[in-house]
């Protein structure tokens, strides 16, 4: 599960993936697998290096630490202090960026074949070389977008389908986002890409829910103005197809209301379809309500079909409780406005949401998860199994209330993606745990793993 943040919060807090938050019509509340993004599904853009040869790690000699880690669906991304991107995991939409659409093969011996590499490979740029950031984005989805000198790039599964196809783009290696020159940054979801400049925010993508802030159906291939003033971040849903924007006093969502996302207390706005289901939805952005004091607010991070919020070190969340993302003992139907995770602390630096779980990064280093464990993303080294159990659409091994993440030192970053989670220790080195059926987690094999294993190739 990525979102967008006032540049300068972000670099405050040392916080990257913490919204970690995108809208993913492949996923529903429930979790489930990428159907879309297999080896021959989709349109392929520019020339692609096929070498079959990995090309191994960027050869760093100055500005080599590790600044920004970002989580996908399947993959993840380390971008070092001096612009250079790494990424690992499944590349079946070419979200590896290295411009080339051949590495291992991460079948399970059946007729799905993925493209992967548990090793990290070096970001391609734009006109040859490697790429120099300044930011990365990634939320839960198939694609990345990072920020440069001449504005944003993007690589992946592309966010809004070409002209006369049903299929997205795949796009190998970083590509200009022209609609988006000149923004101070960028977020992004499967089927969204949103940026943010100067407090304006703007949108294009995927309305099916309304989460363009319009209230009919239509998908915008141009960009469209959020009617929502001074806007210092906007986080992007990994699956619920909603967003939430923070101003210096409030916090407003819009789109999918399926499970009370959008946090204003109410299931009465406009009726919208997504798939075959007709839901409650909003194309006018609404405040949350309850005893969430919008002002002392400093991160937004959204899940599948729910949100969290960082306010003065404690953590609030509100929407879908199935895997029991709200953090206080239960499972079930969720609140619709901001209600306390108690049982997380008022000790919280940041905050980050997968699909359907959430971690959090302590002032000390320390780290906590509480939410699904389906595929050990809790990272406290139990069992697949040995939590309580929550069901959705299936039963499945969860925690109500945060656990320990079993870390052999303090962390500075966090990153939830869909299934799987990542963190960069104070010492440089980036652990990461959970789902590692598309080597997202750096293990060559497919074995889940619920304690955290250092990622090799990132030297």
């Amino acid at each position: 599960m990525t979102r967008l943040i006032c540049v300068v919060a972000a670099l405050a807090l040392g916080v990257v993936g913490c919204g970690d938050d995108d809208s993913m019509t492949m996923m529903d509340a429930g979790g489930g697998e990428d159907t879309g993004g297999g080896v021959d599904a989709g349109t392929d853009t520019g020339p692609v290096v096929d070498s079959g040869t990995d090309s191994g790690p960027v050869g760093c000699t100055e500005g080599c630490d590790f600044v920004e880690i970002v989580s996908g669906f399947d993959h993840s991304c380390a971008r070092r202090e001096n612009g250079e991107v790494l990424c690992w995991g499944g590349n079946q939409s070419g979200q590896l960026g290295d411009n080339r659409m051949s590495h291992d093969d991460c079948s399970n011996g059946g007729a799905f074949v993925v493209d992967c590499t548990s090793t990290p490979v070096p970001v391609a740029g734009v006109a040859g070389g490697t790429l120099e950031a300044s930011s990365l984005r990634s939320h839960s989805g198939n694609n990345n977008c990072a920020m440069t000198e001449t504005g944003p790039v993007c690589w992946g599964r592309g966010v809004v389908l070409p002209v006369g196809s049903d299929q997205p783009t795949r796009r190998y290696r970083p590509e200009a986002e022209e609609q988006f020159a000149g923004v101070d940054a960028v977020e992004l979801t499967t089927a969204n890409m949103c940026g943010l400049t100067g407090g304006v925010l703007t949108c294009l993508g995927d309305n099916s829910a309304r989460q363009v802030a319009d209230d009919d159906n239509e998908d915008y291939r141009e960009v469209q103005t959020i009617a929502i003033d001074d806007v210092v971040e906007v986080a992007t849903s990994a699956g619920g197809q909603f967003m939430c924007a923070r101003t210096a006093s409030d916090v407003l969502c819009f789109g999918s209301n399926q499970s009370g996302q959008l946090g204003d207390g109410t299931d009465t706005h406009t009726a919208c379809g997504i798939d075959i289901d007709t839901i409650d939805c909003s194309g006018t952005p609404v405040s949350v309500a309850g005893d969430l004091d919008a002002s002392t607010v400093t991160q937004l991070s959204l899940g599948t079909n729910f949100a969290c919020a960082l306010a003065a070190g404690s953590v609030w969340c509100w929407g879908d409780n199935g895997a029991g993302q709200m953090g206080n003992g239960e499972s079930g139907a969720g609140p619709n406005v901001p209600t306390e995770v108690t049982a997380a602390g008022t000790d919280n630096m940041a905050i980050s949401a997968g699909g359907q779980h959430v971690c959090a990064v302590k002032t000390d280093g320390s780290v906590i998860c509480w939410g699904s464990h389906e595929e050990g993303q809790l990272g406290d080294g139990e069992d697949v199994g040995a939590h309580e159990s929550c069901s959705t659409d299936t039963t499945f091994d969860c925690s109500t209330s945060p656990v320990d993440v079993v870390l052999p030192g303090p962390a500075s970053l966090l990153a939830a993606g869909f299934r799987h989670t990542c963190a960069l220790l104070d010492d440089g080195n980036v652990y990461c745990w959970g789902w590692n059926d598309r080597r997202q987690i750096g293990q060559d094999d497919r074995e889940v793993r619920t304690t955290p294993v250092m990622i090799e190739g990132l030297d």
